[in-house]
């Protein structure tokens, strides 16, 4: 699928469902009328058993420092991650070598 078709939006929440699900209870609180059935159609259309979640992940796929920093703001509910400059100030920029592969 392609950045311009029509699709790509609804492929790429999909995917960050299935790596990331499920949605926070709080997500209630800030979804739209046009969100609402999305976010259900989601849940239906990628139950559980079809999640993979990004947690899951071993050492072998994903350092555990770069996984922790990851799962910092890869959150569905935007509320839950970090601002940008929070980013930028993570641990996780700083230089040294921990948990980086050899």
């Amino acid at each position: 699928m392609k950045r311009d078709d029509e699709e790509y939006s609804l492929g790429v929440l999909m995917r960050q469902y299935s790596y990331f699900a499920p949605f926070s209870p709080t997500i209630a609180d800030i979804a739209t009328p046009e969100s609402g059935p999305t976010m259900l159609w989601l849940t239906q259309e990628i139950p559980p058993e079809k999640w993979t979640p990004f947690a899951w992940t071993t050492e072998r796929e994903v350092v555990k420092r770069d996984k922790e920093f990851i799962g910092r703001f890869m959150k569905l509910d935007w509320r839950d991650r970090p601002t940008a400059n929070e980013i930028l100030e993570d641990k996780w920029w700083d230089d040294d070598d921990e948990g980086l592969a050899a």
